[in-house]
């Protein structure tokens, strides 16, 4: 499974290795934001969250095709392939550290709460807030198609998802005005504001093939206008210079303005890029983005002690993104490699559903 991927087998007849690409691209620049690079380079890669939502709308294009769609059935297989992966992880990683510092004697990192606070998708020990934001997708998707359906021009429906996002404008400053609890700000922040963002962005992703290469290079210039409106307006607050990633939380468009820029030039050069990199390594990376995810994250949680380790790493930034990637996959190899041990040992219907999970088959 992948963050992103399409709902299931048998839903496409050919696979689409450009999405491949988009996803695979949107994951490798993950990598290299939580590497700790420069701030110029956050903000220039700072189109990858953007990237993967698209790519995600544009996986579950088909989906507009076909009608009857169980609701409980596929809302069971999108959400139980995005908590189940977060939940093994927890439970092996976290098991892990409570061994090792036992064994060296020293205090566990996080509180009880702080781990339920990540099996729920929330901040907890960090990095797992993408999937609380493909599990809203998931469950906003079937009235997403449904609505779609009804729009019958692309342009229309991608205007509509910029008037959501335009009125995010104004409802996010006057709600966040109020006065709330700090766990009521966060689920404000979150989860009731983002998701109208978020889900602007996926329908767009769902009508987007349909777009033609004028209509595309319109997107992205309307998006670099948008930005460099924005950079001007935060250049002469009052206030001070904010740059866009800190209108991320809810997202806004100053943050995502960029990210629609870039996005829709590599929509448009999708297929001659994808023609041109090794079609086996990005479509094996792109069905395993979720789990060579979870995987980086404890190299990110000691990515400090592994500097300290390794001096190189602590003025060389690139090397730190490159190191959380390796850790990834590390991981993903190492897991496949048990999991097909266990199914070879006790090859019961269990360890298959494992096996499925873990991309191990």
């Amino acid at each position: 499974m992948s963050l992103g991927r399409s709902p299931g087998p048998g839903s496409a007849t050919q696979r689409d290795t450009s999405l491949d690409l988009l996803r695979v691209v949107g994951i490798l620049v993950i990598f290299l934001v939580h590497g700790r690079p420069p701030g110029w380079v956050v903000q220039a890669v700072g189109f990858a969250v953007v990237l993967l939502v698209l790519a995600s709308g544009m996986s579950h294009r088909l989906l507009l095709e076909r009608q009857g769609l169980r609701p409980t059935a596929f809302l069971w297989r999108r959400l139980s392939r995005l908590v189940l992966p977060v939940w093994l992880f927890l439970a092996v990683y976290a098991a892990g550290t409570w061994l090792v510092t036992l064994a060296l004697d020293r205090p566990f990192p996080w509180s009880r709460e702080e781990l339920l606070e990540t099996a729920f998708l929330g901040d907890g020990f960090g990095y797992v807030w993408i999937f609380r934001i493909y599990a809203l997708l998931a469950l906003l998707t079937l009235p997403l198609l449904a609505l779609a359906r009804r729009v019958a021009s692309p342009l229309r429906w991608g205007a509509l998802g910029l008037g959501v996002l335009v009125a995010m404008e104004f409802v996010s400053p006057w709600a966040l005005a109020h006065d709330l609890s700090e766990s009521g700000e966060e689920w404000l922040r979150l989860v009731v504001l983002a998701a109208p963002a978020y889900a602007a962005l996926f329908a767009h992703g769902l009508r987007l093939h349909e777009w033609g290469r004028r209509g595309l290079l319109g997107a992205a210039l309307l998006g670099l206008l948008l930005f460099a409106g924005f950079t001007a307006w935060a250049m002469a607050r009052p206030e001070g210079y904010q740059p866009p990633r800190a209108f991320k939380y809810p997202p806004r468009l100053y943050y995502l303005s960029w990210g629609l820029a870039v996005s829709h030039l590599l929509v448009l050069l999708r297929h001659p890029l994808a023609r041109r990199v090794p079609k086996a390594p990005v479509v094996w990376l792109s069905r395993n983005s979720m789990w060579v995810y979870l995987w980086h994250i404890p190299a990110v949680h000691h990515l400090q002690e592994l500097g300290e380790l390794l001096p190189l790493l602590a003025n060389h930034w690139p090397l730190r993104g490159l190191l959380l990637l390796a850790s990834g996959l590390v991981g993903v190899l190492l897991q496949q490699a048990l999991v097909r041990a266990a199914v070879r040992m006790w090859p019961s219907r269990p360890a298959l559903f494992l096996a499925d999970l873990s991309g191990a088959r």
